[in-house]
Protein backbone atom coordinates (compact mmCIF):
# COMPACT_ATOMS: atom_id res chain seq x y z
CA UNK A 1 0.00 0.00 0.00
CA UNK A 2 2.67 2.69 0.86
CA UNK A 3 4.62 1.17 -2.47
CA UNK A 4 1.68 2.41 -4.52
CA UNK A 5 1.29 5.87 -2.35
CA UNK A 6 4.80 6.77 -3.10
CA UNK A 7 4.59 5.37 -6.44
CA UNK A 8 1.72 8.00 -7.43
CA UNK A 9 3.07 10.79 -5.65
CA UNK A 10 6.36 10.36 -7.50
CA UNK A 11 4.42 9.75 -10.70
CA UNK A 12 2.39 13.17 -9.74
CA UNK A 13 6.05 15.31 -9.45
CA UNK A 14 6.89 14.08 -12.78
CA UNK A 15 3.91 15.23 -14.50
CA UNK A 16 4.17 18.59 -12.24
CA UNK A 17 7.92 18.79 -13.78
CA UNK A 18 6.82 17.79 -17.47
CA UNK A 19 4.37 20.63 -17.38
CA UNK A 20 6.15 23.58 -15.21
CA UNK A 21 9.11 22.73 -17.89
CA UNK A 22 7.11 23.38 -20.77
CA UNK A 23 5.77 26.19 -19.69
CA UNK A 24 8.44 28.02 -17.66
CA UNK A 25 9.21 30.11 -21.96
CA UNK A 26 5.64 31.26 -22.04
CA UNK A 27 5.90 32.63 -18.44
CA UNK A 28 9.28 34.18 -18.51
CA UNK A 29 8.62 35.67 -22.12
CA UNK A 30 5.57 37.01 -20.59
CA UNK A 31 7.15 39.00 -17.51
CA UNK A 32 10.10 39.68 -19.55
CA UNK A 33 7.65 41.56 -22.33
CA UNK A 34 6.96 43.53 -18.62
CA UNK A 35 10.01 44.03 -17.85
CA UNK A 36 11.27 45.46 -20.90
CA UNK A 37 8.18 47.92 -20.67
CA UNK A 38 8.83 48.89 -17.30
CA UNK A 39 12.72 49.41 -17.99
CA UNK A 40 11.98 51.59 -21.66
CA UNK A 41 9.04 53.35 -20.23
CA UNK A 42 11.48 54.75 -16.75
CA UNK A 43 14.62 55.78 -19.08
CA UNK A 44 14.91 59.35 -17.45
CA UNK A 45 18.14 59.58 -19.78
CA UNK A 46 18.87 59.57 -23.37
CA UNK A 47 16.96 60.00 -26.42
CA UNK A 48 14.31 57.12 -25.69
CA UNK A 49 13.50 59.72 -22.66
CA UNK A 50 12.68 62.39 -24.86
CA UNK A 51 9.77 60.35 -27.10
CA UNK A 52 6.23 60.61 -27.30
CA UNK A 53 4.58 58.12 -24.66
CA UNK A 54 3.17 56.99 -28.04
CA UNK A 55 6.19 56.56 -29.90
CA UNK A 56 7.60 55.03 -26.20
CA UNK A 57 4.72 52.03 -26.54
CA UNK A 58 6.04 51.58 -30.08
CA UNK A 59 9.34 51.51 -28.88
CA UNK A 60 8.47 48.87 -26.50
CA UNK A 61 6.44 46.84 -28.76
CA UNK A 62 8.91 46.97 -31.70
CA UNK A 63 12.30 45.94 -28.58
CA UNK A 64 9.59 43.15 -27.36
CA UNK A 65 9.08 41.46 -30.70
CA UNK A 66 12.85 41.57 -31.45
CA UNK A 67 13.56 39.90 -28.44
CA UNK A 68 11.23 36.98 -28.63
CA UNK A 69 14.13 35.64 -30.37
CA UNK A 70 16.43 36.16 -27.68
CA UNK A 71 17.51 32.48 -25.40
CA UNK A 72 15.01 32.02 -22.52
CA UNK A 73 18.26 32.01 -19.71
CA UNK A 74 19.05 35.60 -21.11
CA UNK A 75 15.58 36.83 -20.01
CA UNK A 76 15.48 34.43 -16.79
CA UNK A 77 18.79 36.27 -15.85
CA UNK A 78 17.11 39.64 -15.96
CA UNK A 79 14.13 38.43 -14.42
CA UNK A 80 15.87 37.15 -11.55
CA UNK A 81 17.08 40.62 -10.39
CA UNK A 82 16.37 41.32 -6.63
CA UNK A 83 15.58 45.14 -7.63
CA UNK A 84 15.03 47.43 -10.61
CA UNK A 85 18.21 49.01 -10.54
CA UNK A 86 19.44 45.19 -10.94
CA UNK A 87 17.06 44.21 -13.31
CA UNK A 88 17.49 47.19 -15.84
CA UNK A 89 21.66 46.69 -15.33
CA UNK A 90 20.62 42.88 -16.02
CA UNK A 91 19.25 44.02 -19.23
CA UNK A 92 21.81 46.13 -20.38
CA UNK A 93 24.34 43.25 -20.10
CA UNK A 94 22.42 40.70 -21.87
CA UNK A 95 21.48 43.56 -24.67
CA UNK A 96 25.05 44.63 -24.87
CA UNK A 97 27.39 41.12 -24.35
CA UNK A 98 28.68 39.68 -27.72
CA UNK A 99 29.73 42.88 -29.36
CA UNK A 100 26.49 44.18 -28.76
CA UNK A 101 24.23 41.44 -30.93
CA UNK A 102 20.59 42.53 -29.03
CA UNK A 103 21.42 46.04 -29.13
CA UNK A 104 21.99 45.55 -33.15
CA UNK A 105 19.47 43.63 -33.62
CA UNK A 106 16.83 46.38 -31.93
CA UNK A 107 18.48 49.33 -33.93
CA UNK A 108 18.11 47.30 -37.23
CA UNK A 109 14.42 46.39 -35.87
CA UNK A 110 13.70 49.96 -34.36
CA UNK A 111 15.61 52.38 -35.10
CA UNK A 112 12.94 54.19 -37.33
CA UNK A 113 10.48 54.82 -33.85
CA UNK A 114 13.13 56.47 -32.46
CA UNK A 115 14.20 58.98 -35.47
Amino acid sequence: MAEKIISRTAAAFAVLAIVTASTVPAQAGGSFSAAVERILMSQKEGRVSTLSTDKKRALVACVNNVLTAMPNGKKRFVLAATSFDEMESRFGKVVMENRAEWKQKIARGCAHIVV
